[in-house]
């Protein structure tokens, strides 16, 4: 969580924390098919989806 924790506190991590929506971003899912935002990385950290520092940062990375 401390990796997590570091990003979320980077200055343009603002814009990565919530889920994009439609209305936030028309056409956002026809160009990004596999859409993360950084609550939804650390659910999948906390509940063990990702239980590696690799697997976090290939997730980072897609986001």
């Amino acid at each position: 969580m401390r990796v997590w924790n570091k990003v979320n506190l980077h200055r343009v991590a603002g814009t990565f924390r919530h889920p994009v929506s439609e209305a936030d971003a028309p056409g956002y899912f026809k160009v990004i098919k596999e859409p993360l935002d950084l609550y939804s990385i650390k659910r999948q950290v906390e509940d063990g989806s990702i239980g590696t520092l690799g697997a976090l940062g290939r997730a980072l990375g897609v986001m």
